[in-house]
């Protein structure tokens, strides 16, 4: 690159730390991918239904089959609580992992479902 530059213009500075700063335009203009995080794998997907599946099966619990308004806003409540949860334990946009919020999502929904079976059982 700096045998490239015409006689009399300024030589563009080397950046030691970062190396990919000296490389043309072109090979630096993709932004670079974590593996890890980004989209969900299929099993993450299936996690995140089953999940959704089983806060529609905790409202039903709830209201003992019948169904009302309250009953959507409860599996609503119950879907989106553990969400926010998992959404938060996943870590911050830069290093979140969105299998581990599928599994964190599952998880939660199992538990907040046995604590409705628990109350069922007394």
């Amino acid at each position: 690159m700096r045998g490239d530059v015409p006689k009399g213009q300024p030589v563009p500075p080397v950046d030691a730390e970062n190396p990919k700063r000296n490389l043309p335009m072109s090979t630096t203009s993709m932004p670079e991918t974590n593996p890890r995080t980004g989209r969900f794998s299929p099993l993450a997907w299936m996690g995140i239904v089953v999940g959704i599946l089983l806060a529609i099966v905790k409202a039903l619990i709830w209201s003992k089959g019948v169904l009302n308004a309250e009953v959507f806003g409860y599996a609503l409540a119950g879907a989106v609580v553990p969400g926010a949860i998992a959404y938060a334990i996943a870590g911050r946009a830069k290093v979140r992992n969105s299998n581990r919020f599928a599994l964190w999502f599952l998880l939660l929904c199992v538990f907040f479902l046995s604590l409705e079976l628990s109350h069922l059982m007394r």
